[in-house]
């Protein structure tokens, strides 16, 4: 008798591979309905999480504003004059804004000084200008 198992048909391998194909491509499928159902909650988490801290950021800028008003009208009541108290509070900012002021406009001179002076004085010399 011959064993049945050893013999290979094609109508079976034919079978088999199919089988195999639509069974891997269903597999397929449903790993990417997970990936993707994974990834749209990780970007909506990603979202809500950005959200929230623009509304902490928000939240701080409005806190600051807050406490340098109520540091305006305690000193002021300590001082006796508010616009007073106003400028001490708002010296520090202004010191640092003149300090940036002066640095960005340094950075920009320097920049845009395409000829240093001394090639221009050479070039004048040159010229007889």
């Amino acid at each position: 008798m011959q064993d049945r198992t050893s013999e290979s048909t094609p109508a079976s391998t034919l079978a088999l591979t199919l089988g195999m194909l639509r069974e891997s491509s269903r597999l397929v499928g449903r790993t990417l309905d997970l990936a993707r159902t994974e990834i749209d909650g990780n970007i909506r988490a990603l979202i809500g999480l950005l959200a929230l801290l623009g509304t902490i950021v928000v939240l701080l800028v409005a806190a600051f504003f807050v406490f340098l008003d109520a540091m305006v009208k305690a000193l002021a009541v300590l001082i006796g004059s508010e616009v007073v108290a106003a400028l001490v509070v708002a010296s520090p900012f202004l010191a640092a804004a003149g300090l940036l002021a002066a640095l960005g406009l340094r950075r920009i001179a320097r920049a845009t000084r395409i000829v240093p002076l001394k090639a221009r004085g050479q070039a004048a010399l040159a010229t007889g200008s």
